[in-house]
């Protein structure tokens, strides 16, 4: 399954976005046939690529677990954290 549809229906859930609620997002959304091992798997490799991080929540005693979409920085953040003495030397030798 691809990853950004897996994405697409994190970012739609409202709350915290457990198992249960992004494969039925898959399927009643998406309309998609989802086969809960591969989605599983699926998770597991967007975590260790570091697209999305697990979060945990208890709620009346019971714990659940869910997932977010990490955000990623864009290159204008990156250049906003430079020092002035980094923006001079990218002037400079760029």
């Amino acid at each position: 399954m691809d990853h950004e549809i897996i994405k697409e229906g994190i970012e739609r859930i409202r709350g915290l976005p457990t198992f249960s609620r992004i494969r039925d997002e898959l399927r009643e959304k998406f309309a998609l046939k989802v086969d809960e091992v591969e989605l599983e798997e699926n998770l597991d490799e967007m975590m260790r690529q570091g697209k999305i991080k697990e979060k945990e929540t208890t709620i009346k005693g019971a714990r659940f677990k869910g997932y977010t979409v990490v955000e990623e920085e864009t290159e204008e953040e990156e250049e906003e954290e430079k020092s002035k003495e980094e923006e001079v030397i990218d002037e400079v030798f760029g």
